[in-house]
């Protein structure tokens, strides 16, 4: 029913309806008998409109107006039932597609059935009725039905210049099970043999399957078919870093640009791919090349001065986001990035004024790098009163920000400022777990182990398998003190649950090594650092090294993470002195 006449009848009707409610007539109570036989059929009407033949009895008004109240209130069985009703006595193809999409979101695949059939007979050239249906049929795999659906659905998209077989995969690609939906796809997809549009579809349905060397051989086929297909070169790149060939995938997309290198599409999947690799240089140059078709886009200048500042290219990193400033889109971003510009080029006056004009998604952490700045320059009681402001502003961050406002002191020397604050943040968020790990960790430096062992059993008993907690605790206590046993019962705890973490592994070895079991210290410590090249596991490796009498390996291990760190202190003492 069409909006307009809906609203006539609800004005006009409203009060009787409801009236009526009270003492429904008995076809109000349940859908009679004779509806569940549609009358004969009449031409189908435009989407969204009613049927010129179908009178606007009361019945239907009356079901179109329970079924309109049930819906808005929840009542979705309800809206069903009154909505297939008026549906059938209506022959409306709006009416019969909100019956179906109730059904459909009530999960009644018998009622649901019942209407996309009644909206398919009405409009039989409706593209969205056909899309329903195939999912509706796909859902209950019934793979005859839904590819019939499914060919409907491309024959009729194609009629409107459509890609149906992308259609198609929206579909299957809502589908829990993906390797039925290649099933499907692999049916629709057979009758049209070498169809590069078909054979795209089913190499995306593929790859989503993870069946990638189907898809690779189907989107191969489509580029043996249409060697110019942009978007064809851009699947194959992605399916082959799926499946771990990165240099493959770089080397499809850069010679897809030097044979086409006009296409935007290529350029630019390929700049992004070029970023996920790591290889700014090179992934620079494409934006560069991008923003002389596209000088404007902000994407591209976006995309581009994050790149420069990450190459420490800073006066074009200032060059494309200024330009997003003087563009009006994007702005904040803008604004946030050119303070962090300012900030990596030694100008922290300018970094502060951009983030002073930083509002919206981005204003909370342009306004924590402001109070940084301000620590950093002395101003210790501003940066302290920009967090505060920030807490008042946004309470469900309170913690983080205590957090950060703890590291700010910390940075500034205020060791005892530190602890009060977080004393007085504690009060709010009592045993609030990351306040405590992060006052416990702190409190080592201060040489107040008994803080930290109050503060991690805390977190322990609330949760004990918080493994971070687990490993910090049995790593001081085997480091700083000689309860070996009890260090090792905890790092063991925090090991089961992270088998892999280099952190965890670097504390197994060096309370292996203080029990004096240096074999299976030097095991735990070289899984460690192959993890993980940590300055510390390092330093760790080649004590352990060193007191087994391997000082050469010991000082080649320091050497190479001195290399990798050339400013830590304790790698640089122990190169000069050895443990």
């Amino acid at each position: 029913m069409s909006n307009f006449l809906f609203r006539i009848v609800f004005v006009g009707l409203l009060v009787a309806g409801l009236l009526a409610c009270a003492g429904a007539p008995p076809h109000a109570q349940a859908v009679p008998e004779s509806a569940a036989k549609a009358p004969p059929k009449t031409p189908a009407p435009a989407a969204g409109s009613v049927s010129q033949s179908a009178a606007l009895t009361p019945d239907v008004v009356y079901a179109v107006l329970v079924g309109e109240i049930a819906a808005q209130r929840g009542q979705l069985p309800v809206a069903s039932a009154h909505y297939r009703l008026a549906a059938a006595l209506s022959q409306d193809p709006s009416t019969a597609e909100r019956s179906a999409r109730i059904a459909v979101l009530l999960n009644d695949d018998k009622a649901a059935a019942e209407a996309v059939g009644l909206w398919v007979s009405l409009e039989p050239d409706n593209p969205l009725a056909h899309q329903v249906a195939a999912t509706l049929y796909a859902r209950a795999q019934k793979t005859d039905l839904a590819v019939k659906h499914l060919r409907e659905l491309v024959r009729l998209s194609r009629d409107r210049n459509i890609n149906g077989f992308m259609q198609a995969v929206m579909v299957v690609g809502k589908l829990h099970d993906q390797k039925y939906g290649l099933e499907l796809m692999r049916e629709l997809a057979a009758e049209y043999g070498d169809d590069p549009k078909a054979l795209y579809s089913y190499a995306v349905v593929a790859a989503g399957a993870g069946d990638y060397d189907l898809a690779e051989s189907s989107i191969r086929r489509v580029l043996e078919l249409e060697p110019d297909w942009a978007e064809a070169s851009v699947l194959l790149s992605r399916i082959l870093l799926q499946r771990g060939d990165a240099s493959g995938a770089l080397s499809v997309l850069g010679d897809a640009v030097e044979d086409k290198p006009d296409s935007l599409v290529l350029r630019v999947a390929y700049a992004r791919q070029l970023v996920e690799a790591r290889q700014l240089e090179k992934a620079y140059a494409q934006f560069v090349e991008l923003l002389k078709v596209e000088p404007g886009s902000p994407d591209l200048l976006f995309s581009a001065g994050i790149v420069a500042l990450q190459l420490d290219k800073y006066d074009a990193a200032r060059r494309h986001l200024t330009a997003l400033t003087v563009e009006g889109t994007r702005k904040d971003e803008a604004r946030y990035y050119l303070g962090q510009t300012e900030e990596m080029d030694g100008n922290p006056e300018a970094a502060a004024a951009w983030y002073a004009k930083v509002s919206g998604d981005y204003q909370r952490d342009a306004q924590v790098r402001r109070a940084r700045l301000l620590a950093r320059r002395g101003q210790l009681a501003g940066a302290r009163d920009l967090i505060q402001a920030l807490r008042v502003r946004e309470p469900d961050q309170s913690v983080r920000l205590y957090l950060i406002e703890a590291e700010i002191l910390r940075e500034a020397g205020r060791a005892d400022e530190v602890m009060q604050l977080y004393a007085h943040a504690l009060k709010f968020y009592p045993n609030d777990p990351d306040l405590l790990y992060d006052r416990g960790l702190y409190a080592v430096e201060l040489g107040r182990v008994d803080i930290l062992e109050q503060d991690l059993t805390q977190i322990i008993q609330d949760n004990p398998d918080h493994a971070d907690a687990l490993n910090a605790l049995g790593y001081t206590l085997a480091d700083q003190t000689s309860r070996y046993s009890e260090a090792l019962e905890y790092i063991e705890r925090a090991l089961a649950l992270k088998p892999d973490n280099a952190a965890v592994l670097d504390s197994m070895g060096w309370v292996q090594y203080r029990l004096g079991n240096n074999l299976d210290a030097l095991r735990y410590l070289r899984r460690a650092l192959e993890l993980q090249p940590d300055a510390e596991i390092a330093a760790h490796l080649g004590e352990v090294l060193w007191v087994t009498g391997d000082r050469e390996e010991a000082r080649r291990v320091w050497k190479a993470s001195l290399a990798q760190n050339p400013d830590d202190e304790l790698l640089q003492r122990l190169m000069k002195n050895g443990p």
